[in-house]
C-alpha cells in the first residue's frame, strides 16, 4: 500500500529552511484499497509508465450538475484534524478537456482546489468550526495560469505553499521536463483564521452522505501524487518531490 499517514519529522536544512521529511498526507493510488471510487471514477493510469503505478481517473465531457458526478472518499484522513497554520500542498493534474466552470480537484479540510474558467487555478481556505465563516477565494490577485489549450493530456505538477503567520500564499508550476517555477504569489494580505484540518477528504467532488456526487462540477481527466505537508517547502524541496514522482518513488526530504 502507497498511502501514508505518518508522523511528521522536522529537521532544520543548511539555510535554515524548515523541511517536513514526511508528509502528513499522502496518496499515490498504487493500491486502490483505502480509495472508493464513485459514479464512474475509478483507477488508472499513473504519471509514470512503470508498472504499477496508478493515479485517479475520471471523463467527463459535458457534466450535468443535476447528476451524480465521479468522484472518491479516501477512508482515513485523521492526521488533519487540527488547524494548519501553514503547509504545502502537491499534486498532479492531467486534463483530458479544456476547463469548465468549475472543475473540483480536491477538497481536505478547510482546503478547496479548483480550476475555474475565469479565475484559473483557485484555492478556498475554510476558518475552523467555531470560528467567524468566511471563505477567502484567491483571486484574482492569487489565480494561477489558466491552462493553455496545449496542456490538456498533459501532466502539470502544482505546489501551494500556505503560511498563516506571514499571510503568504504561492503557487508553483512544473511539468515532467519542465522544474518547478513560481506561477503566483501573494504576501501580507489579511485572513481572520487559521486552515481547519479535518478528517473530511474528497478528491474530484464533494460527496454527500449517501456517497453521490451531486449539483458539483466534475473535472475530466487524471490526478496522482497527493501529498500535504504541515509546514511551507521551498522550491529546492518541491522539486525533489516533483523528481521523485517521475521515478515513481516516494520523495526523500532532509
Amino acid at each position: 500500500m502507497c498511502k501514508s499517514l505518518l508522523p511528521v519529522l522536522c529537521a532544520l536544512s543548511a539555510c535554515g529552511t524548515l523541511f517536513a521529511a514526511t508528509p502528513i498526507f499522502q496518496e499515490r493510488f498504487n493500491d486502490s484499497g483505502t480509495v472508493e471510487y464513485l459514479n464512474g471514477a475509478e483507477a488508472g493510469p499513473g504519471l509514470t509508465t512503470q508498472p504499477g503505478d496508478k493515479a485517479y481517473a475520471a471523463r467527463v465531457e459535458t457534466p450535468d450538475p443535476t447528476q451524480p458526478q465521479p468522484g472518491a472518499t479516501v477512508d482515513d484522513v485523521s492526521a488533519l484534524n487540527g488547524d494548519l497554520s501553514q503547509f504545502t500542498v502537491t499534486l498532479w493534474y492531467k486534463a483530458n478537456r479544456e476547463i469548465q466552470d468549475p472543475d473540483s480537484l480536491i477538497h481536505i479540510g478547510g482546503f478547496y482546489l479548483l480550476w475555474d474558467r475565469v479565475r484559473g487555478l483557485t484555492m478556498r481556505l475554510g476558518l475552523p468550526l467555531g470560528g467567524e465563516d468566511f471563505s477567502n477565494w484567491l483571486s484574482p490577485s492569487i489565480k494561477g495560469p489558466v491552462l493553455p489549450f496545449n496542456a490538456v493530456d498533459e501532466w502539470i505538477f502544482y505546489a501551494i505553499t500556505w503560511n498563516y503567520d506571514t499571510r503568504s500564499c504561492i503557487i508553483y508550476q512544473g511539468t515532467a521536463s519542465a522544474p518547478a517555477e513560481i506561477a503566483s504569489e501573494k504576501h501580507s494580505f489579511e485572513v481572520t483564521g487559521r486552515v481547519l484540518g479535518s478528517t473530511a477528504s474528497i478528491i474530484g467532488n464533494h460527496v454527500d452522505g449517501h456517497g453521490n456526487v451531486i449539483g458539483h462540477r466534475a473535472f475530466s481527466g487524471q490526478i496522482d501524487n497527493i501529498r500535504i505537508y504541515d509546514t511551507v517547502l521551498d522550491l529546492d524541496a518541491i522539486d525533489v518531490i516533483r523528481k521523485a514522482d517521475l521515478a515513481n518513488s516516494d520523495p526523500k526530504l532532509p
